[in-house]
């Protein structure tokens, strides 16, 4: 949703990796949709979840990583690709978070509505050292 507010772009296809356990899930369950949607059934799901579903552990966070990988494309079949490869999502979040809001604080950035690329610049995300653009051609 930022994508299109940042770049003005009006046709983003947005894809993410996901285990084969999820996709089964997900697919056996898509059935389901109405039932796991009503509100009743969103709340028992929710103490579910936090009844035992646990995040990663700070070793297994410190170990992880996650790969971004992106193209954008024009009218003529030109194309551009780049990709970056950042720490586990949570400390990602972390990192950028922290960044942001000390930013805010310092009242470098315009009031109202903003993306992260329109409030902090197109290279937000690779002005962290943990943050590594791999290639861009």
């Amino acid at each position: 949703m930022t994508a299109y507010h940042s770049t003005g772009i009006g046709d983003i296809e947005v894809y993410t990796a996901v285990p084969g356990p999820a996709i089964t899930v997900m697919r056996r369950t898509r059935p389901l949709g109405p039932v796991l949607r009503a509100q009743p059934v969103q709340r028992l799901l929710k103490r579910l979840v936090e009844a035992t579903v646990t995040g990663p552990s700070a070793e297994q966070r410190a170990e992880n990583v996650c790969h971004v990988w992106g193209r954008v494309s024009n009218e003529d079949g030109d194309s551009v690709t780049g990709r970056l490869r950042t720490p586990d999502p949570y400390e990602t979040t972390r990192l950028t978070t922290v960044e942001a809001v000390s930013r805010l604080l310092d009242d470098s950035v315009s009031s109202g509505f903003q993306t992260p690329a329109t409030a902090f610049g197109a290279g937000f995300a690779t002005e962290f050292d943990e943050i590594e653009r791999i290639d861009r051609d």
